[in-house]
């Protein structure tokens, strides 16, 4: 009896966990020029003007991965010229709270600008409770972990100075807070397979109450 309720109560907590996930850019095209909005698994992105650019590879990161690339300035790649969007902001694709742990980032042509601060990245995260986070970066000319541990979070907002270049971002890892109130409404559902092994588990427990009866 004390095992079926221990495992009734594990179901439950792992219903209610945050869910943990780690965002990339696989899914698009490499070479993909993106206007607007870009969503990506749990979350999604809004440029504010120009185009995010998914390039594969960048110069110092694998080449078996995509990133999206921004910044403020034009560019050419062969017959492709654009122009790229220095300002953009995520929030959670569902509209969830989340909390953010670490985002890879990287500033091409950074050094070579250091004097006019290209690179420098000004990230601001928006709260549930109405305030504010702010964080300024240099970044450096390679992909790099920059870690946060950001929590209650409705938004985040990234501008940049990349005069001359762009900044390149990838594997945003974050935390989707479990939905709460009207936060169900678009909310991600549990696993079946949760509900059902609830359901079985429930049946299992008025089963070993009924053979106890029966013993008597």
């Amino acid at each position: 009896m004390k095992n079926l309720i221990v495992s009734l109560i594990f179901v439950g907590a792992f219903a209610n966990s945050a869910l943990a996930s780690k965002v990339t850019f696989e899914g698009y095209s490499p070479n993909s020029l993106i206007s607007g909005v870009l969503t990506s698994g749990e979350l999604t992105f809004k440029i504010k003007a120009g185009q995010f650019y998914i390039n594969n590879p960048y110069p110092t990161m694998p080449k078996s991965n995509n990133a999206f690339l921004a910044g403020e300035g034009h560019y050419s790649e062969g017959n492709t010229k654009f122009n790229f969007g220095g300002a953009f902001s995520f929030n959670e694709t569902y509209k969830r709270v989340f909390s953010l742990q670490s985002i890879d980032m990287a500033a091409y042509y950074g050094p070579k600008y250091a004097s006019n601060k290209v690179g420098r990245v000004v990230i601001t995260g928006h709260q549930q409770d109405g305030k504010k986070l702010k964080q300024t970066l240099a970044l450096g000319d390679s992909l790099k972990k920059y870690v946060f541990s950001w929590k209650n979070l409705l938004s985040v907002d990234l501008s940049e100075n990349a005069n001359f270049g762009y900044l390149v971002y990838d594997n945003f890892q974050v935390n989707v807070n479990p939905p709460t109130g009207n936060q169900g409404v678009n909310a991600v559902p549990v696993p079946a397979a949760v509900w059902l092994f609830g359901s079985a588990m429930v049946g299992l427990l008025g089963v070993g109450k009924r053979k106890q009866t029966m013993d008597f």
